[in-house]
């Protein structure tokens, strides 16, 4: 299982998802009630192994994301 890393977590408007470049590819993220949100996000900066995500429209709350084989959560405050 590839590792996926998110920083800073918890955080308020901007993260960075690292994990390997096929692993990001399929990048979903769900809320505690399992809706898929990930409409609401940006993807500002897309690097070869790494994602900055605008999460400043979801609202404060626990996500999850999943990638190809990895599950993490994700504290928005």
């Amino acid at each position: 299982i590839t590792a996926v890393l998110i920083y800073p977590n918890p955080a308020s408007n901007q993260v960075t998802i690292k994990g390997e470049t096929e692993e990001l590819l399929h990048c979903t993220i769900y809320n505690s009630i399992g809706q898929n949100v990930t409409q609401h996000v940006i993807i500002v900066d897309k690097k070869n192994q790494s994602l900055v995500v605008d999460i400043s429209a979801l609202s404060t709350g626990v996500y999850t994301v999943k990638t190809k084989t990895a599950t993490t959560k994700l504290r928005k405050d």
